[in-house]
């Protein structure tokens, strides 16, 4: 009779992981985790500054389109600009009386500084503790016939007045006159949730027929 021996069993491996192996996965794990997270983040911070500059050219456009509606009327002989271009006064055409033109009352747009920055100016400084220095808002003034206002509306807030680049004052509103071609800039400029400074500068320019 031949011996019988027991040379070995072949089976699966039951020890399981080793302790290296489990701290490999884990790292592996952890490093897919954060780098989500990191993406999420980034996502995040790009749609808030996305955001809040679709917001800033929303309103320019809007300012923009309302001044432009309205000087599309303007009487070229009543059109003024001040000194510092920032403001515009003008009347516009409601019509004719034998073959007269009959003038509106005097209408203005203009940049004025925001509440807490209007006693101060353009002194480089943040006035009402916004964390913004020196912020404009545009206006629109209507005058009865003795030259008193008797309609003021805002029609936008955060308009730029400090480069925080140069340290200098700029003008968020201007508007420019050669010949009947007028032309209107707007900057706007504000921070986001983080308290990143955002920039949005629109312009156009309408020809004066009237």
């Amino acid at each position: 009779m031949f011996d019988r021996k027991i040379i070995g069993t072949i089976g699966k491996d039951k020890r399981g992981f080793s302790l290296l192996e489990v701290m490999i996965v884990s790292l592996i794990f952890s490093v897919i985790i954060l780098a989500a997270f990191g993406m999420m983040a980034v996502g995040i911070d790009i749609e808030d500054s996305t955001v809040t500059i679709g917001d800033m050219e929303d309103r320019s456009r809007m300012v923009l389109e309302r001044i432009v509606g309205e000087l599309q009327g303007a009487i070229m002989d009543t059109v003024i600009i001040n000194a510092t271009n920032d403001m515009i006064i003008f009347q516009v055409n409601e019509g004719y009386v034998g073959g007269e033109v009959q003038a509106s009352t005097v209408r203005m747009f203009g940049l004025e500084y925001d509440t807490g920055e209007d006693m101060f100016g353009n002194d480089g400084l943040d006035n009402n503790g916004n964390d913004m220095i020196d912020e404009g808002l545009v206006v629109r003034v209507v005058e009865d016939e003795f030259g008193a206002p008797v309609d003021t509306t805002t029609l936008a807030h955060w308009i730029r007045g400090y480069d925080y680049r140069t340290r200098q004052t700029v003008q968020g509103l201007f508007f420019g006159l050669s010949g009947r071609n007028l032309t209107i800039r707007l900057e706007m400029q504000r921070r986001d949730a983080k308290g990143r400074l955002l920039q949005s500068i629109s312009q156009t320019s309408i020809r004066i027929r009237n």
